[in-house]
């Protein structure tokens, strides 16, 4: 296995950790609800506030990725996302809450461009189509498993068993740093002044 392939592999096993934690909160909302005493609507309103968050922050990652080189390495989206979904159990203030959620899918904007640009670079135009598969089926399957997941947290442990959902995401961040070579400024091409004009 090449290292180039390593390291989508990598990415993709990321992408699953990554989106495990995104069906985390729907799937605590009736005990956040029983446990915490929010409304319907305060409790509707954190998943709101994840996805809004991550949703309108990826465009603009993507283009500091694509114009000035963004820099992050995807180890440190994945931890973001991780520990922030982990302790929103251990948090008894609402805005807190938010506070944590808005940060964790802050980490999940990061992850997406970065990854996905990345897996584009490291494969080749034939196969390029295929592997990208392979990379977007990681995010599917950690977007199955996440409730699952929460369940069984919350199951043994209450909200604050959620703490145990940081397990994935520091290993994943771990095997990242090895696999995935560091980041550095990606060059990005400096725009010509005028276009060239072939002479006469």
């Amino acid at each position: 296995m090449t290292s180039d392939t390593k390291s989508v592999w990598g990415l993709s096993a990321a992408h699953l950790v990554t989106d495990l934690y995104s069906p985390v909160l729907p799937a605590i909302l009736p005990l956040l609800i029983a446990e915490q005493g929010y409304s319907f609507f305060l409790a509707g309103l954190i998943v709101t506030v994840f996805n809004l968050t991550s949703s309108m922050m990826q465009p603009l990652v993507g283009w500091l990725y694509d114009t000035r080189g963004l820099a992050v390495h995807i180890s440190v989206t994945v931890l973001i996302s991780a520990t922030f979904i982990s302790v929103i159990g251990l948090l008894n203030n609402y805005y807190l809450v938010l506070a944590s959620v808005a940060i964790a899918a802050l980490g999940h904007a990061l992850f997406h461009p970065s990854a996905l640009g990345t897996v584009s670079r490291l494969t080749r135009d034939a196969s390029r189509g295929r592997i990208t598969s392979y990379f977007v089926i990681g995010g599917n399957l950690g977007y199955a498993i996440g409730p699952i997941c929460a369940g069984v947290a919350v199951g043994l442990m209450g909200l604050p068993g959620l703490v145990i959902l940081a397990i994935p995401g520091i290993v994943m961040a771990a095997v990242l740093r090895y696999v995935l070579p560091a980041p550095g400024r990606r060059e990005v091409p400096a725009p010509s002044s005028r276009s060239e004009r072939p002479s006469c």
